[in-house]
């Protein structure tokens, strides 16, 4: 082909308008998970097409949300003239703490006052706080001492700071043993393993149990020159969970406490896992599977449906609320 020839063809070519950057691109696809890939603008048929608007990040801090003081709160700690908020307190000791950067611990967890009537007639000059992080789809790592499980004992004097919370039942006996408790009347020692197998059953709750007291089980009986004190709490059959955790307290001749134990048989059923994120899968076995994990599981898979509703497509957020306004309205 000559010069002659040659010239038009490039012409043409230099007539036609260029691209703009990334048109010719692949649109982004969901991962399994029905996290999108990328920042979304339109979805559609499983496709995500980016969002060209530059979003700045956010730095990320990792503490506790603030919780307002519930009402038992406020009227117990006035009552017994705390120097300062225990919650500061409980504040103060976390921030001992080595929590790994950048990861979402601390702002996972939920910190609540223990509001039981045996709990407060046992330790009068005490306050108990609950600090429990989520277990489900995955447990989080907090670091040592603390576990899934943490409760705070707060006395009035915290001139020494707050002790590490108990995450165990070896630290619980060990609490109940050391306090000095006396239980002059049968009452009063049905009262003490009230107290003790009500926090059994916080250090055992992993969000997922429902637990209701067996009346029939607390009992207190003669053994040799003092007297034992037997409790039990049964979980209520829903969602494939049974199970029963029991206490056993004995006291001296004078009514001391001089030995506490708990145990528990549990027996999980359903569970978060990863049901939500199936809400949209292609294979429409596997979408009723997990529409049913979860109807199954009800209320209480709303912590997990909420946390997950957060970091999903936007289309997938659609099917968590549908799958929670079915929840509610079939009162399940």
């Amino acid at each position: 082909m000559n010069n002659k020839e040659i010239m038009p063809w490039l012409t043409a070519l230099m007539l036609i308008p260029a691209l703009p950057p990334g048109a010719g691109a692949m649109p982004e696809t969901i991962e399994p998970t029905g996290t999108a890939t990328a920042e979304s603008a339109t979805v559609g048929s499983g496709v995500v097409y980016p969002d060209r608007t530059n979003h700045r990040p956010q730095p990320f801090k990792d503490e506790l949300v603030e919780a307002p003081l519930s009402e038992a709160e406020k009227a117990r700690l006035e009552a017994l003239k705390f120097p300062q908020l225990p919650r500061t307190s409980i504040k103060k000791f976390l921030k001992t703490l080595p929590f790994p950067k950048g990861r979402p611990i601390l702002s996972r967890g939920k910190l609540v006052y223990l509001d039981q009537a045996a709990l407060k007639e046992t330790f009068p000059n005490q306050v108990f706080y609950l600090l429990r992080f989520p277990q489900w789809p995955l447990p989080l790592d907090p670091p040592p001492p603390l576990s899934s499980n943490n409760i705070f004992v707060v006395s009035i004097d915290q001139k020494k700071g707050i002790a590490a919370p108990l995450t165990n039942g070896e630290q619980l006996k060990n609490l109940m043993t050391t306090s000095n408790l006396r239980g002059q009347s049968e009452q009063d020692r049905k009262r003490i393993l009230e107290a003790g197998l009500y926090l059994a059953q916080e250090l055992a709750q992993d969000g997922m149990y429902q637990f209701q007291w067996n009346g029939q089980a607390l009992k207190v009986s003669k053994e040799g020159k003092g007297s034992i004190a037997q409790g039990q709490i049964d979980v209520i059959p829903q969602g494939g969970n049974s199970g029963t955790l029991t206490a056993t307290a004995r006291f001296n001749e004078s009514g001391t406490l001089t030995d506490f134990s708990s145990k528990q048989n549990l027996q999980e059923g359903m569970r978060p896992i990863c049901q939500s994120t199936k809400l949209l899968d292609l294979d429409p076995i596997v979408r009723k599977m997990a529409e049913k994990d979860l109807l199954i599981m009800g209320r209480r898979a709303q912590e997990y449906l909420m946390w997950q509703r957060e970091q999903v497509s936007p289309a997938l957020k659609e099917a968590i609320d549908r799958i929670w306004v079915r929840i509610q309205t079939e009162n399940r």
